[in-house]
């Protein structure tokens, strides 16, 4: 795939082997709707590459609330271009490592990534930290080189791609004068968190009989929208 050869993964750190779909329901507390999300929307799972001390020469990083001893490339093909939300997030809960997952459909990728760390009350439990997505991009375009980024440890070189890979997200929406990963992501999960609600309330929408209720869900719409439009002009003016 010439995406992933535009990335600059050094052979070293290729695998390229199957994951099955039993080793997740095995291992990963998932509840019926999880699992039948699993089977209608994955064809195939594999794990593409990883990056750890003996792979690459790049320390591990750990403290109290993040283990970085390895970081993973999952490649995920999908029965078609609508993916929920859901499944990435039950992915990445499933794995104990930050990743690059790249969902694949016919000659098109979606990279998902986001930051992670141990929920301090409960070790058991992974938390993620505002995921980040591109759209479905085309086969030559690379998200970024892996050479291009600092390798003084793990959490460092994952961190890097991470910021850089949201600044161009939050770019490519119209966010000027993006200096900062973090900004970027924020702005992101504003953005995305505003459509859902507008999704939300389309539904509702298409099923409401009653008038009154439809003109109320009309009036929220609108109010959502302007809303999701002043924030989109505040980030092009840079404010």
């Amino acid at each position: 795939m010439e995406f992933l050869d535009n990335m600059k993964i050094p052979g070293t750190c290729i695998v390229d082997k199957p994951v099955y779909k039993t080793l997740f329901f095995k291992n990963v507390q998932m509840s019926a709707a999880d699992k039948r999300s699993f089977d209608s929307f994955i064809s195939t799972i594999r794990l593409y590459a990883a990056f750890q001390p003996d792979t690459i020469n790049i320390p591990v990083y750990k403290d109290k609330i993040r283990d970085y001893s390895s970081v993973v490339v999952l490649l995920v093909t999908v029965k078609g271009e609508k993916i929920p939300s859901r499944l990435a997030e039950v992915i990445m809960h499933a794995i104990p490592y930050p990743m690059m997952l790249f969902f694949l459909y016919g000659e098109k990728w979606q990279l998902w990534m986001t930051g992670e760390h141990v929920n301090p009350s409960n070790p058991s439990q992974m938390v993620l930290e505002n995921m980040v997505h591109s759209e479905w991009m085309d086969e030559n375009q690379a998200p970024f080189a892996i050479s291009e980024v600092r390798f003084t440890n793990l959490y460092d070189f994952y961190t890097e791609l991470l910021d850089t890979f949201s600044k161009y997200l939050a770019a490519q929406k119209g966010m000027i004068h993006v200096t900062d990963g973090t900004e970027a992501r924020k702005f992101l999960y504003s953005m995305e968190e505003l459509e859902k609600e507008i999704d939300r309330k389309r539904v509702q929408l298409k099923k409401e009989d009653r008038f009154a209720r439809r003109v109320t869900l009309n009036v929220e719409i609108q109010k959502l929208k302007q809303k999701l439009k002043a924030q989109l002009q505040q980030m092009k003016e840079g404010e």
